[in-house]
């Protein structure tokens, strides 16, 4: 009974996390998501840059809420 119980707990406890992260993942912009998503990938500043076709100082203006 105890281990059932702390299973729930723990997939109580990852499943709130995860509300957590897509309603603040919801609230970015179209292209802070973009960014986002090529920079969790390991994707540089400069190559992000690149493949959007926009200056790298636009992606760390992107990037800004995604770290905050």
């Amino acid at each position: 009974m105890q281990s059932a119980l702390a299973r729930d707990a723990e997939h109580r406890r990852v499943a709130a996390s995860r509300r957590s992260v897509e309603t603040l993942f919801a609230a970015l912009t179209a292209r802070e998501r973009e960014v986002c998503l090529l920079v969790s990938r390991g994707t540089l500043n400069k190559q992000v840059a690149f493949e959007l076709g926009i200056t790298e100082k636009t992606i760390k203006v992107h990037r800004a809420p995604v770290v905050d």
